[in-house]
């Protein structure tokens, strides 16, 4: 359970260094603050039924772990509010920076297994991709909210994923190395509660370790990142003549990290492809030494059936023959 005790977009400091800081992402309507709430134990960040977002600007939320360290949560809009003009989205995306402190140590992409994983769902994350750059997936943890309508139906996250889920779907879990998992956001059994910030905090972990115990932070960013972060006074600072060119640059810079995520993506494709290739080689190899024990097996015991065969004839003759004999002394043993 943690304990939470900061009010909302406040950061409270903690002498204890042995902090982490998750930022949720993802579409609207997914659950991601709910899943900040079911986190922290309390209602920390709005959430509510709504046919637009709720949540329109990033919001910091602070709480102690069992173990004395802090746990800090960053809301943010709904893949950064694409409804939301682009200077607003702007002031966001660097709030959500400056609040990080260049130290992420996981991006919890949230979805829902009640909504379909469809092209404006890849294409969202295309965009986060092109403001966090393609390595936010070595740094990426998917949790899907709604488990408890899973369990109403009786079904488990795997029941509900299929052998065969859809193809983005797939790449997107294969390219986080199948860091998932399903979160009860509406749970009131606190021992639940405690297992499933247990597991995330396993797959954090998993993360921080893949990473050199490294932060996800200034040097992994995507080029994007450090234009949102510059300051009118930042000597260093680019300077666009105007929004066309500073679009443009945009553009550019999302084109090439987009290029890069493909490229990113094919090769864990790739991978996953030779891995199962292999996988069935083995499968294969496995079959054949099966196969040959069974014949091994079938031919000794046939030869064993033919000996125990040639056994019982030779026994049969030898009764018959020990009957002759005894009638032929008077008496008859059969």
């Amino acid at each position: 359970m943690v304990k939470t005790y900061s009010k909302q977009g406040v950061r409270v400091q903690n002498p204890d260094q042995n902090q982490k800081t998750l930022v949720l992402i993802g579409r609207s309507g997914n659950g991601k603050s709910a899943l900040g709430n079911c986190i922290l134990g309390r209602n920390a960040f709005p959430s509510e039924a709504s046919p637009c977002g709720v949540t329109l600007n990033c919001a910091l939320e602070e709480g102690l772990l069992p173990d004395g360290g802090m746990l800090r949560i960053i809301d943010t809009p709904g893949h950064f509010g694409h409804s939301l003009k682009s200077d607003v989205v702007d002031s966001e995306i660097r709030k959500c920076f400056e609040m990080a402190k260049d130290e992420i140590h996981a991006l919890i992409l949230v979805l829902s297994v009640n909504n379909r994983f469809t092209k404006a769902e890849t294409e969202g994350i295309l965009a986060l991709t092109s403001i966090f750059g393609w390595n936010m997936y070595n740094s990426l943890v998917v949790v899907f909210t709604g488990g408890d309508d899973l369990e109403r139906d009786g079904q488990t996250l795997d029941d509900f994923l299929g052998p065969g889920p859809p193809e983005s779907l797939q790449i997107l879990l294969n390219s986080c190395d199948n860091r998932f998992m399903v979160f009860d956001c509406n749970t009131l059994d606190e021992n639940k509660r405690s297992v499933q910030l247990s597991k995330l905090l396993k797959l954090v972990e998993i993360v921080t370790k893949r990473n050199g115990g490294k932060p996800f932070g200034r040097q992994a960013f995507s080029p994007v990142r450090n234009l949102f972060l510059k300051r009118d006074d930042d000597p260093s600072a680019v300077v666009y003549g105007n929004s066309w060119e500073k679009a443009n640059n945009l553009k550019e810079d999302t084109n090439k990290l987009n290029e890069e995520l493909l490229k990113h993506m094919t090769e864990k494709v790739k991978d996953f492809v030779d891995e199962l290739e292999t996988q069935l080689e083995r499968l294969k190899e496995d079959l054949q030494k099966l196969e040959d024990y069974f014949n091994s097996a079938r031919s000794q015991l046939n030869k064993e059936l033919d000996k125990l065969g040639q056994d019982i004839g030779s026994a049969q003759r030898e009764i018959k023959e020990l009957s002759v004999r005894m009638q032929r002394r008077g008496c008859s043993i059969l």
